[in-house]
C-alpha cells in the first residue's frame, strides 16, 4: 500500500521512499547502458581500445590509425602496433618454373637470358616495419676453360615506401674452386636463403629478386621463389 505524504512524495507502508529509489533504478539503468553488452553491442566508425592496469594500451580493436579495421597488439618490446589481419592475410608468395642467366659481376635483372624477377608488388608493410622475406632457387652453371672459381647469387632489392638495394647480407648463393682446374666441370645445386627485414616504412613496397655473378662466369637460375611475410 503507498500512501500519499504532505510534502508531495510517496512513501510505501514498509517506509521506503518510492521517489529515491525510482531515481537510483535509473542511474543504474545508465550506467548498464553505457557499458558494452556482448551479442548486442556495435563499434560504428571507431574502435575499442584495451588498456592494462597502468593505463598503457595494449590492444586495439576496429578502425586503426593506417585506415583499416583490424584488431591491432601493441608489441611490447618495440611500442608499435601489430596488425592480426596482417599476420592472417598479409602472406605473399611467387614462383617462377622459368630460368635466366647472368654473367654480371654486380646484383641486376638477367644480362644474358631469361626473365627478370620474380616480383610482389603491392606488399603492405604495418607499424612494425617488419617482414620475413624467404628466396630459393636452383642453380648451375659450367665451365670448359680452366676456371678455377666460379660462383653465383641472388638478393632481393626492396622499392616503395622504403628503398633497400640487394646485398650479400641478404642473400641467397653458391661458390666453387676447383684445384687443380680442370678443362670442364659442371655444378647444379638449389639454394635458400630467409631473414627478417627491419626498419621498413609502413606503407606498399615492391620486392624485386635480382641476379649476379662474382666472378662473371655464365650462371643459370631457376625454379625460383620469393616469399614475403609482413607482421
Amino acid at each position: 500500500m503507498v500512501i500519499p505524504m504532505s510534502s508531495t512524495r510517496y512513501r510505501s507502508t514498509d517506509g521506503f521512499d518510492l521517489v529515491a529509489r525510482m531515481g537510483q533504478l535509473e542511474d543504474r539503468i545508465r550506467k548498464m547502458e553505457s557499458q558494452p553488452r556482448a551479442g548486442s553491442t556495435s563499434i560504428d566508425q571507431g574502435r575499442l581500445v584495451v588498456t592494462d592496469a597502468s593505463g598503457v594500451q595494449t590492444i586495439q580493436i576496429g578502425l586503426l590509425d593506417d585506415g583499416s579495421y583490424d584488431i591491432g597488439i601493441i608489441d611490447p618490446s618495440t611500442g608499435k602496433l601489430v596488425r592480426l589481419g596482417q599476420l592472417a592475410f598479409g602472406q605473399r608468395g611467387v614462383f617462377d618454373t622459368g630460368s635466366c642467366s647472368t654473367n654480371s659481376p654486380t646484383y641486376g635483372n638477367p644480362n644474358i637470358s631469361g626473365s627478370a624477377g620474380p616480383t610482389l608488388t603491392n606488399v603492405l608493410i604495418g607499424d612494425s616495419g617488419r617482414a620475413k622475406i624467404s628466396l630459393f632457387m636452383g642453380i648451375n652453371y659450367q665451365e670448359s676453360s680452366p676456371t678455377i672459381q666460379a660462383a653465383g647469387g641472388a638478393s632481393v632489392s626492396i622499392t616503395g615506401a622504403t628503398t633497400i638495394a640487394a646485398s650479400n647480407d641478404h642473400s641467397a648463393g653458391d661458390y666453387l674452386s676447383i684445384t687443380p682446374s680442370p678443362t670442364f666441370w659442371q655444378r647444379d645445386t638449389r639454394v635458400g636463403a630467409t631473414w627478417l627485414q627491419e626498419g621498413l616504412n609502413p606503407g606498399l613496397h615492391t620486392f624485386t629478386v635480382l641476379y649476379k655473378s662474382p666472378f662473371s662466369n655464365t650462371v643459370n637460375f631457376e625454379d625460383r621463389s620469393l616469399f614475403v611475410e609482413p607482421f
